[in-house]
């Protein structure tokens, strides 16, 4: 007869591997647990945060934080419903992007209509205003300014509100010219959003297009606190020199051409800022600098202008030569010339230029005070 021990043995060793294989799978799945669990936790705590930072208008935050618990939702199974408060998440980042001038309307039309799809369809009443503003400003960075005027409208009409809706109502009314609209909205915008850089820009933009300079420089010194954006700082310059704040410009200017050595308008209007603070040598050689990267002979004869004044009368004589080519497009030239020479002590070559210049320019209503002012002075010399 056969010995039992055998089988003993055998089903011994099953039962050990069979209790080994079941705490390795009861091991194995409280991991996987823990796992998804703590997986879990972070896409709450990033939701939590990206929907906080969209609540608070934080543009940056709420794509940051809103993106990254997208991304962890998409392996959710245990959390469908966290998932999809990450996808609404990451559609409210993708709209205050778009909507908040961080990416361009026009780079992402695609992604940018369904997403305004999605949050107009949404229950929330502050999703549907922000897919509307979305819709809206698609719509303006294509030019379609009467689709987007057609969205805006509906949207108030339909009793719907929010400081974005209030911000492509601005971005419109700037784009028709509407200045008035474009100030009352724009207020709504800063005081709802008072970290929104490009709110407190385009408010000083029409502040000082309105000829109110303190509310302007007010508001693009808010700008540039809040925004390196070298137009921020270059309509700040153009706000203190419209106010004759020579000495204020500087900086702002200054701070735009270390990004950008070669922006032609920061470079002539830090000229113009030197020359009216009598640093006529800086002025010129900036005007001179101007003038290679634009080729306006205006800009050259700006040079001329503060030579003159600088008192270096044959050197800025010697460059009105280069600008008589285009004497057809700027007259002044020959007028500049005519008083260049009568300093020099040369005045029957002085009352010469004045003669052509009155001949030339006489019935210009543009050149009227320099024509003038050639007829005093060549009646003067008579």
């Amino acid at each position: 007869m056969p010995s039992s021990r055998p089988l003993a043995v055998t089903a011994l060793f099953v039962s050990l591997a069979t209790a080994g294989g079941v705490a390795w799978l009861v091991r194995a799945q409280l991991e996987a647990r823990a796992a998804t669990a703590a997986v879990l936790a972070r896409a709450e705590q990033l939701v939590g945060a990206g929907e906080a930072a969209c609540a608070a208008f934080e543009t940056v935050p709420c794509a940051d934080a809103c993106a990254r618990a997208a991304a962890i939702g998409s392996l959710l199974h245990d959390g469908l419903a966290l998932a999809e408060r990450a996808d609404r998440c990451r559609d409210r980042a993708v709209a205050l992007e778009i909507v908040g001038e961080i990416t361009p309307p026009e780079g992402v039309p695609g992604r940018g209509r369904a997403t305004a799809a999605r949050l107009a369809a949404g229950p929330a009443l502050e999703d549907r205003a922000l897919g509307a503003a979305l819709d809206a400003a698609l719509f303006r960075g294509t030019g379609a300014f009467l689709a987007a005027r057609s969205r805006l409208e509906k949207a108030v009409a339909d009793g719907l509100t929010s400081p974005w809706l209030d911000w492509q109502l601005a971005r419109l009314a700037l784009a028709e010219a509407r200045l008035a609209d474009a100030e009352a909205a724009l207020g709504k915008v800063v005081a709802a959003l008072p970290a929104f850089g490009p709110g407190w820009h385009q408010m000083g933009v029409v502040s000082l297009a309105g000829g109110r300079r303190d509310a302007a420089i007010a508001a693009l010194r808010k700008a540039a606190g809040l925004s390196d954006d070298p137009q921020v700082a270059l309509d700040l310059a153009r706000a203190f020199l419209a106010g004759e704040m020579w000495a204020e410009a500087i900086e702002p200017l200054e701070t735009v051409l270390r990004g950008r050595p070669a922006e032609v308008d920061a470079v002539r209007l830090l000229a113009l800022a030197q020359h009216n603070l009598r640093r006529y040598a800086a002025a010129a050689e900036l005007y001179r600098k101007a003038f290679s990267l634009d080729r306006q002979p205006r800009t050259l004869l700006s040079a001329v202008i503060s030579l003159h004044a600088g008192g270096r009368l044959a050197d800025a004589f010697e460059l009105t030569t280069a600008l008589l080519p285009d004497v057809d497009r700027v007259p002044e030239t020959r007028f500049v010339r005519a008083g260049l020479l009568a300093d020099l002590g040369r005045p029957a070559e002085s009352r010469a230029e004045y003669e052509r210049y009155v001949e030339f320019a006489g019935a210009r209503p543009e050149e009227a005070e320099r024509v003038r002012i050639a007829r005093e002075r060549l009646a003067a010399v008579r």
